[in-house]
């Protein structure tokens, strides 16, 4: 018997430690039919955002602490607006180890915020939630 046809996801993963790249490209590749996306830098997610490929991406999880030239304080987290502009279908899900962070993600980008260390089946309901989101606003623009 064959296995059920994977949803097709495209997710991008700002973040500067591999081994949380590594495991989102795991995790979601069981999950989802994946076309994965990493940078570790500001610099990079600067250079990737100039790419087409860049309109295409779901979801992107983003270290709120990421540092880099070009971030604002010295943090990841003025990208999330930069982001949000080029591709407003974008699912931004903002990641920190830090609990300050989460405030900060939820409250000022209006995004989910995901713990770090985190748990694989929160990343996944993370992403579930918003391609719901995405198919209900789809739905009610075409009624």
């Amino acid at each position: 018997m064959a296995a059920p046809a994977k949803d097709k996801l495209s997710v991008l993963v700002v973040e500067d430690e591999k081994a949380i790249r590594d495991l989102l490209k795991f995790v979601l590749s069981n999950r989802y039919e994946l076309e994965f996306h990493s940078v570790d830098s500001a610099q990079a997610l600067k250079e990737f955002m100039a790419t087409p490929k860049f309109k295409d991406i779901h979801i992107a999880f983003v270290d709120n602490s990421l540092e880099g030239e070009g971030s604002h304080n010295g943090t990841g987290h003025a990208s999330i607006p930069e982001m949000l502009k080029a591709n407003p279908r974008l699912g931004v899900i903002a990641m920190s180890g830090s609990s300050e962070r989460r405030t900060q993600a939820e409250e000022e980008f209006k995004v989910p915020f995901l713990p770090k260390p985190f748990y694989p089946q929160e990343a996944v309901g993370l992403v579930e939630k918003h391609r719901r989101e995405m198919a209900k606003k789809h739905h009610e623009a075409m009624a």
